[in-house]
């Protein structure tokens, strides 16, 4: 199950919540959005993430309409919850690395 508990903002787009028992947050800036899944995601320590390409010009993604950037989160977190890969190195902290 995903939980939005949050998301707004211009430069970047910022949201967070849960997926499962773990915490996210989802960003989006420049012509990228990602998503991180941990006990603290948004510390060196993230579990599992998901980026991709965003628009066609340089800041596309900095001024992404909240439907899609919940769009996204929910696919990414589909993702995980389906047990793919992580599209980032795992963190040091990483009890599965």
């Amino acid at each position: 199950m995903t939980d939005i508990e949050y998301l707004a903002g211009r430069a970047p787009v910022q949201g967070e919540g849960t997926v499962g028992e773990k915490r996210f947050y989802f960003r989006a800036r420049h012509n990228e959005w990602s998503l991180e899944i941990g006990d603290d995601p948004m510390s060196d320590l993230m579990e599992w993430g998901h980026s991709e390409p965003y628009g066609d010009t340089p800041f596309a993604a900095s001024h992404m309409p909240e439907d899609e950037a919940r769009a996204f989160i929910l696919k990414a977190c589909a993702l995980y919850l389906a047990g793919a890969p992580s599209g980032f190195e795992a963190s040091e902290g990483d009890a599965t690395a």
